[in-house]
């Protein structure tokens, strides 16, 4: 065959197979792409847990935050935008533990004012207790909701005068008078301030005068709180926020952690005034037997170096 003719042939095929790619590329670039369905579903904003909250703890600014939830499945209890704010929350407590991210609902917290309120902020096996105070007693509204207190027992107390004293150890019959002194002893320390009259909102920045303080306490605190009501008058003291290196407490220490029974600190009126006569027992005196010409007296030796004399034959 003539090669001319070959040649032909070859390049008819070679312009053929081209003109069909490209025919087959222009035909699938022209055609229209399906547009992808989107589907658009309503949502509403509701409060969620931005951290695990457990029960007791009161609600502070970054523990909740807004998340969009379908509006088709919205539990009634569930709090939405257009009823509740974050900053409305501040303040109240968790009833039950809401792990993060879980919607938080109405039953779930307690606001302050509330019923229940007091109870949910109190811990496990605690107890709540009201004190009167007063200007003096109460720190004059500088305690608020969230304080640690010490409490102060002051009372009255009627002890053996040194002459009782005397004339029991000289055999006296008659010596049996007393004299009344005032002591004060802290009995409680470390206790947390739940409420100021009815305020619990440890927010406020004015103080105020109050006449009742809330405690937080175990049940046998609470029984002694009620015993030193009757026995005299119960002063707060108002315990600092940063230890002893002036940095500020994040959390108590083990020894601190509850409130407890302080060591039994006391201090007499004496030890306030030298003016007033020192409380003297038995241990605090020195009796001394002296014999003159076959008379004896007793000299008794007071604390404060005080000397009194006795007949010992007259037993006076």
């Amino acid at each position: 065959m003539n090669p001319r003719i070959i040649l032909l042939i070859g390049a008819a095929l070679v312009v053929a197979v081209g003109a069909a790619f490209l025919a087959r590329f222009y035909l699938q670039g022209s055609q229209p792409e399906t547009p992808e369905l989107v589907v658009r579903q309503d949502t509403v904003k509701i409060v969620v847990a931005a951290i695990n909250l457990p029960m007791g703890h009161i609600i502070e600014v970054g523990d909740v935050s807004w998340q969009d939830w379908p509006s088709d499945n919205i539990n009634s209890n569930y709090m939405q935008e257009k009823s509740y704010t974050l900053q409305g929350l501040e303040g109240g407590v968790i009833r039950y533990g809401i792990t993060a991210g879980e919607p938080m609902t109405i039953l779930q917290t307690v606001s302050p004012g509330e019923r229940g309120f007091l109870a949910a902020i109190l811990k496990p096996g605690m107890r709540a207790i009201t004190i009167p105070v007063a200007r003096t007693t109460g720190l004059a509204g500088f305690v608020f909701p969230g304080d640690r207190v010490d409490l102060i027992l002051t009372q009255r107390i009627e002890v053996e005068t040194l002459g009782s004293i005397i004339g029991d150890a000289s055999g006296g019959l008659d010596d049996q008078a007393q004299e009344e002194h005032q002591a004060s002893v802290t009995f409680l320390r470390n206790v947390r301030v739940l409420a100021v009259d009815t305020r619990t909102d440890d927010m406020a920045k004015t103080p105020q005068l109050s006449k009742s303080v809330t405690l937080e306490v175990t049940p046998k605190m609470a029984e002694r709180v009620t015993v030193g009501l009757r026995l005299g008058t119960i002063s707060l003291a108002l315990r600092s926020l940063t230890g002893p290196d002036g940095k500020k407490v994040l959390a108590l220490s083990p020894d601190d952690e509850m409130p407890t029974i302080s060591p039994q600190s006391h201090t007499w009126d004496y030890q306030a005034s030298h003016l007033v006569r020192p409380v003297l027992q038995y241990q605090d005196i020195k009796t001394i037997v002296v014999t003159r010409g076959g008379k004896s007296q007793i000299l008794v030796i007071g604390l404060t170096g005080d000397l009194e004399t006795r007949d010992k034959d007259a037993g006076r």
